[in-house]
């Protein structure tokens, strides 16, 4: 069975009016598949699992914050993390966060779900203007279980 040129062109006019027809209807339909994919993105505030926190930490996009008290955060702390207490005053606040970018992807964290310091610093820090402020909920403990680095802050007692 040959086919002529007319069936390929019918046959060629008919796939491409299905195609057209088809990214119409995706288009105008409110369940319609995105033709790009666009991977979800966490809105700020968002809480974090400790498999995403540590991805965060290991490709060095985050800055983590501890919400704890100066001797909790020198006691333990995540690895390079920031100490920013949440009892902090004002002026301390706001030296400590006055040379943090507005738009740095931070990740804030206390000892574990029970501490209540990370939402609330989480909370402050968003209402300063800070744009993509996260959540690490489990808190140091969960981090430590996980054997997940973290470092102590040497004191002298002179």
């Amino acid at each position: 069975m040959l086919i002529d040129k007319r069936h390929v062109l019918q046959i060629m006019i008919i796939c491409i009016i299905a195609i057209i027809s088809g990214l119409l209807y995706n288009f105008m339909s409110p369940e319609g598949i995105p033709l790009v994919y666009h991977p979800p993105q966490m809105e700020s505030g968002a809480l974090l699992t400790s498999e995403q926190a540590y991805q965060l930490y290991r490709n060095g996009r985050a800055l983590f914050i501890d919400a704890r008290s100066a001797d909790e955060y020198n006691e333990n702390h995540i690895s390079n993390a920031f100490s920013l207490p949440i009892n902090s005053s004002r002026d301390e606040l706001n030296t400590l966060i006055e040379p943090l970018s507005k738009d740095r992807l931070i990740v804030v964290y206390c000892s574990n779900p029970g501490c209540n310091s990370s939402r609330r610093l989480a909370g402050l820090l968003s209402y300063l203007g800070f744009k993509r402020v996260f959540i690490y909920l489990p808190g140091l403990e969960e981090w430590r279980s996980k054997s997940y680095p973290t470092e102590t802050v040497q004191v002298s007692h002179e």
